[in-house]
């Protein structure tokens, strides 16, 4: 939340299209489960939100140029935080230093 941070996982759900009654399962609602938030948001922007700008025809007055050059830095900020969150998985490796190396 805002003021209470998350201390365990949690979960929430996203319909990405309008609801359509006639069918019973029509896949448009997205589910995620959050306990870690880089993570969490590497996967949303390379599952979820990267697809769906992709195939959106609704992009208002902006010119092919545009929309290329929004896909091109959603893709580098998508690589950035796949780095992020691999170099978080590694962790960090401290090596122990004698008097000779000072």
């Amino acid at each position: 939340g805002d003021t209470t941070p998350i201390k365990s996982r949690c979960c929430y759900f996203l319909r990405k299209d309008k609801v359509d009654s006639s069918i019973s399962n029509d896949a448009s609602l997205y589910y995620q489960e959050m306990c870690e938030p880089l993570e969490t948001l590497r996967q949303q922007m390379t599952t979820l939100y990267r697809p769906l700008f992709a195939a959106s025809d609704e992009w208002g007055h902006a010119t092919e140029q545009q929309k290329a050059d929004f896909m091109e830095a959603t893709d580098k900020w998508i690589q950035t935080l796949t780095s992020a969150v691999e170099s978080l998985k590694d962790g960090l490796e401290l090596r122990r230093v004698s008097g000779d190396d000072v």
